[in-house]
């Protein structure tokens, strides 16, 4: 049964509509990533959970108990924002307290809550000091443990890792996933960052122009996307775009680009219908001389070759002026610009889905 339902919402801003029918079912004790890119309404939808945004139409169901009209305040929602939103002239353990307070927790209650708060967190030792004498991500763990210290039926958490540096940003990421696993909280989760998505969610929900285009779990996302703007958005694809001219029995053959290109397919796909062909470029390589058998290779001349550090990216074009891409370990990618070679890839690695016409 769901834990937290979102049935049918609606929210517009004038003429504009930020969110559009959206219908999500959320399990408890799960972490849930609302994944798309800026402007797609994943942080309008988390305001509307909150209560800070009330829907023109549909209904939020928390527990089992419509709270579509309920004030954000008798919601009992934690929430961790992008700013950390602390409060300047409070210590650590007051910022972590104050909902505590505002509840009228009792006093050893509040101070055994804050403890243990700041211990999940792995911030014990700095509960006395000023949010300015604190890291951006000790800062962010004050907020979390802020955040979860109420106990709260739901968590929210909207793009919260956005300010930290790159490699802070992994540490946290790791960190508020421990401690949502630990605490056994129901968490959403909202982020424009693929990779955040990948490493973080049970599942994720992937929007596009205030609609869900895609729920499922992050393995199944990336290797079946099931629309051209899940396989564009994430991971880097190679895809190709043509008609179908064979289809039977969960395979297709696509022609696209004087390229002839079969796979897999998940959907029922006819003859002559759009279709697309997507081949991550982690399951493409470059390579001399004649082909594999059972995998399918295209003639290319590299392009452009960017080293990566583990990892070398190389754009390449066929004759026909169809560009495809690879991603090779470096120890392997032995190839330059100006070069003519073959790009391959496996028939089961590439996905045939339905085009967008």
């Amino acid at each position: 049964m769901a834990y937290l339902e979102l049935d049918r919402i609606t929210k517009r801003y004038g003429t504009a509509t930020a969110v559009a029918d959206l219908s999500l079912s959320v399990v408890e004790g799960e972490m849930l990533c609302l994944l798309g890119p800026s402007g797609c309404g994943k942080t309008t939808t988390l305001r509307a959970i909150a209560g800070f945004e009330h829907v023109d139409s549909g209904a939020i169901r928390l527990g089992g108990v419509d709270v579509t009209d309920i004030p954000p305040e008798k919601r009992d929602i934690g929430l961790v924002f992008q700013n950390y939103a602390l409060f300047p002239h409070l210590s650590v353990e007051e910022n972590v307290a104050f909902g505590l307070r505002m509840r009228k927790r009792p006093a050893a209650e509040i101070r055994a809550t804050v403890a243990e708060a700041l211990r999940l967190v792995q911030l014990d030792g700095v509960g006395g000091r000023l949010p300015r004498q604190l890291s951006g991500g000790q800062q962010q763990r004050v907020a979390l443990a802020r955040a979860i210290a109420i106990r709260p039926r739901l968590l929210l958490l909207d793009e919260p890792l956005s300010n930290l540096d790159a490699k802070l940003r992994d540490t946290m990421r790791d960190e508020i996933r421990r401690v949502q696993r630990e605490t056994g909280l129901t968490a959403i989760f909202v982020t424009h960052d693929q990779s955040e998505a990948l490493a973080m969610a049970d599942r994720m929900a992937v929007m596009d122009h205030g609609r869900i285009v895609q729920v499922d779990t992050p393995a199944r996302v990336y290797d079946n996307p099931a629309h051209p703007f899940i396989a564009g958005f994430i991971g880097q694809a190679n895809l190709i775009e043509g008609r179908v001219v064979e289809a039977s029995g969960g395979t297709a053959l696509i022609e696209a680009g004087g390229l002839r290109i079969g796979g897999h397919c998940r959907a029922a796909l006819s003859v002559g219908q759009s279709a697309m062909a997507v081949i991550k470029t982690d399951r493409s390589r470059l390579m001399r001389g004649a082909g594999v058998a059972d995998e399918t290779t295209v003639p290319v001349r590299v392009t452009m070759r960017t080293f990566l550090g583990p990892f070398v990216s190389f754009t390449c074009e066929n004759a026909t002026g169809v560009k495809l891409s690879a991603l090779m370990p470096s120890a392997d990618a032995q190839f330059e610009a100006g070069e003519s070679v073959l790009l391959s890839w496996r028939v089961e690695d590439c996905l045939i889905i339905p085009g967008v016409a």
